[in-house]
């Protein structure tokens, strides 16, 4: 194990298979050093943070016995972060097919209005603390969890405009909340981890998105939510960089009328300064 960096991403934990090419994995919609995620008992955390299973410093002698095996060199298993397989292991030669898989805030964090969180990020968790995660269900080899953490980074660095239609500054701060938040970047909201904008009055968007050279990665398959659009069916035309897209292939579309909305998900992978339309 290695706590000798902090997460430059989003937070997340994955468990995999030795038997088969399969990962299980939790992700979230925003960077670690803006939420409080993957903690739990931390008022250890301290003594690991920096440390890697090499250079450990202080054992673990807490885990329910004395001396091998119990004396061992991963953190105990009250701390560990996401309650990955937690408490499944007694001690360092037991073996566990446990699959449990968590998401946690640290201990004590809530209604504290700064606080280092067991990621070492200083985090707030006043008045209300509310996150969203992706669930990751992909093969081992693509690294799926991990790369959909890094886009949370890419996101962060990512300048949205409008030349036709405006760009959401500000949303509803979580799903089952009033008060709303500044969207940073502006447009994006880690509710779905989307994109919002307004349509202009004749449901018509023009966008522009610039992912800068220092980004650790293309930004993948970016979801649009286009607000204020009052038609009842898809665009006539999805345009990037200026060619139409085909639909079902290049763009997925999901109409919500009640709503005013149209969700488009771009098929593309992007890096530098593209143009997105939509004509009707």
């Amino acid at each position: 194990w290695d706590y000798s960096q902090l997460n430059p991403s989003a937070p997340y934990s994955y468990l995999w298979t030795a038997t088969g090419d399969a990962e299980m994995g939790l992700a979230g919609t925003q960077l670690t050093a803006k939420q409080n995620a993957g903690g739990y008992n931390n008022y250890q955390a301290p003594i690991w943070r920096g440390k890697t299973s090499l250079n450990m410093g202080t054992l673990c002698l807490n885990d329910g016995g004395a001396g091998v095996p119990y004396n061992h060199k991963t953190p105990c298993t009250s701390h560990w972060a996401y309650q990955l397989i937690q408490y499944s292991l007694a001690n360092a030669t037991q073996t566990t097919s446990n699959k449990r898989l968590a998401w946690g805030a640290d201990w004590g964090s809530l209604g504290n209005s700064s606080f280092t969180s067991s990621n070492g990020y200083t985090v707030s968790g006043h008045p209300r603390v509310s996150y969203s995660v992706h669930i990751v269900l992909d093969p081992h080899t693509g690294n799926p969890t991990q790369a959909i953490a890094l886009q949370a980074k890419t996101a962060s660095l990512t300048t949205l405009t409008a030349s036709v239609g405006t760009v959401r500054t500000s949303g509803i701060a979580g799903i089952g909340r009033t008060d709303t938040v500044t969207y940073s970047p502006a447009g994006f909201s880690p509710i779905f981890g989307t994109w919002e904008v307004n349509a202009a009055a004749n449901n018509n968007l023009t966008l522009s998105f610039a992912v800068p050279s220092t980004a650790p990665s293309t930004l993948d398959s970016p979801i649009i939510v286009v607000n204020n659009y009052t038609r009842t069916t898809a665009p006539t035309q999805v345009l990037f960089n200026g060619t139409v897209l085909v639909a079902n292939s290049e763009y997925f579309v999901s109409l919500r009328p009640d709503q005013s909305q149209l969700w488009i998900t771009l098929n593309k992978k992007l890096a530098g300064t593209n143009s997105f339309s939509i004509v009707n």
